[in-house]
């Protein structure tokens, strides 16, 4: 089988998958040709040779049916052709082979990721002395991993989560996401550094961004963005009033 293993959503015309096999003499009486997406029993692709494949399931009008990928009769609709890939066509693909003599079968992981539509970090002081640190992503396909760092110099350290601060939102096949910790001034260095950071596992992307906090000053701080893999983010600033409707939201 021949499956792309990463691709962004939205990103490609056509995506071809492919399925090559090897008959014995005679041994093409009875063939059929089936895929399946993440272990639904039925076919989303369906071909027998003499007759035109059939897109089913989920992938019902997103097969090019007239793509040919070889002139051998036995094999010329073995592959899938599909046009513009999103988010929902991510899985495992099992390609069936059968003829009345034999069958064999085999799968392969496809992940179609969608990067974060946003992506965020910003503090504030629910007291004089504390600070709430949060990180925040939104449009994310598959499940990202978010986590938050701290410490005055490289390499920082991983903050640890406590339960309840994590919450995630599954949408149709996209993933919102954002975390929080609550920090004592005291326990903090003068000038603390706090970066969130974004992956998506089986993937290269990843973004992170960052904020410099002064412990005792009750002052929005300025916000940088890095980003990884020609993915571009715009720094964004938190007024006063979205922190305190979010300060709401959070109790």
């Amino acid at each position: 089988m021949q499956v792309p293993r990463v691709i962004e959503n939205s990103t490609l015309n056509n995506v071809l998958l492919d399925c090559d096999y090897t008959l014995k003499p005679g041994e093409g009486d009875g063939l059929v040709v089936k895929w399946y997406l993440n272990d639904i029993p039925k076919p989303v692709y369906q071909w027998i040779p003499g007759k035109r494949p059939q897109d089913l399931g989920r992938l019902k009008g997103k097969v090019n049916l007239d793509f040919k990928i070889s002139e051998d009769p036995l094999k010329m609709h073995r592959a899938i052709l599909l046009f513009r890939p999103t988010t929902e066509l991510s899985g495992k693909y099992k390609c069936k082979v059968s003829t009345y003599l034999d069958e064999d079968e085999d799968h392969r992981d496809m992940i179609i990721f969608a990067p974060a539509k946003d992506f965020k970090i910003w503090h504030f002081k629910p007291e004089p002395n504390k600070v709430n640190v949060t990180c925040m992503a939104s449009g994310v396909f598959p499940l990202p991993s978010l986590e938050l760092f701290s410490g005055v110099k490289a390499p920082l350290q991983r903050a640890e989560i406590p339960d309840g601060a994590r919450h995630i939102r599954e949408l149709r096949y996209s993933y919102d996401m954002h975390l929080y910790n609550i920090y004592n001034d005291e326990d903090l260095e003068p000038d603390t550094v706090f970066e969130c950071r974004l992956g998506i596992p089986g993937t290269e992307y990843q973004i992170r961004e960052n904020s410099v906090y002064y412990p005792g000053l009750d002052v929005m701080p300025s916000i940088s963005a890095e980003a990884v893999n020609s993915t571009s983010l715009r720094a964004i600033a938190v007024p006063v009033s979205t922190m305190l409707l979010f300060t709401l939201f959070l109790h």
